[in-house]
């Protein structure tokens, strides 16, 4: 199988694209806090990006693909914050869903392609299943724009129409990843056929990824350990 063409420093970039995502998802647990915790999970978010643009830099199909996909959701975003306009919203949704899949895309070829069960490997494990989460969240966001009323929260201090964007995109964030991880709180329940039909996609896409990589990463890593025994080496 030909060798993915990865990034000149691997380990520094997974790594840098990881730390980001986290930072990312801990400040927008935070936006109906402050507006200073906002204001960080909007530079994070373009952050997410443009990581992943610095990863694939050293590809110019994927600096193309990448850079299109990306740089128009990152300006949009910042038009969201400061013009609060609906339909904006929903173009960000879209656009947002486009370019995390396409990271996530560059990163399933990464593992694909990895000849050595290494730091970097893990990492890119890492980066797609937060990615997965990241991607569900604003196809979730896209579905109640488009449906509303989609999804109902069981408690009555909540009401789902009266979040601003912001909000609205917290929660989503919550539900997506306790759905991925299969934690099933019930604190948040998809009632429209698209939002529930979504909700199932992630959560058996969140089972076969774990399977999947684990048996990926330890296939590497016996493949590796068989070369060093063998006498020929």
């Amino acid at each position: 199988m030909k060798e993915f063409d990865l990034p000149h420093d691997p380990h520094y970039a997974f790594t840098a694209l990881f730390w980001v995502m986290i930072v990312n998802i801990l400040s927008t647990g935070l936006l109906a806090a402050s507006s200073f915790a906002m204001s960080v999970g909007n530079l994070t978010s373009a952050g997410v990006l443009l990581a992943a643009i610095y990863l694939v830099s050293h590809s110019r199909k994927w600096l193309i693909v990448l850079s299109l996909t990306s740089i128009p959701a990152i300006v949009n975003n910042s038009l969201v914050s400061i013009l609060g306009i609906p339909q904006l919203e929903i173009i960000n949704n879209i656009l947002f869903v486009i370019s995390h899949i396409s990271v996530t895309v560059f990163l399933v070829l990464t593992l694909i392609y990895a000849r050595h069960a290494n730091l970097s490997t893990i990492y890119a494990a890492m980066c797609v299943y937060l990615m997965i989460g990241q991607s569900w969240t604003y196809a979730y966001l896209a579905i109640e724009a488009w449906l509303p009323g989609s999804f109902l929260f069981n408690d009555e201090l909540r009401v789902l129409g009266e979040l601003n964007y912001h909000e609205l995109m917290a929660e989503m964030e919550y539900f997506s990843y306790v759905t991925l991880t299969t934690l099933g709180y019930g604190d948040i329940t998809p009632i429209s056929p698209a939002a529930r039909s979504v909700t199932i996609l992630e959560s058996i896409l969140g089972q076969l990824y774990l399977t999947i990589v684990l048996a990926r990463l330890v296939g590497l890593y016996l493949q590796e350990r068989t070369k060093k025994a063998s006498p020929d080496n």
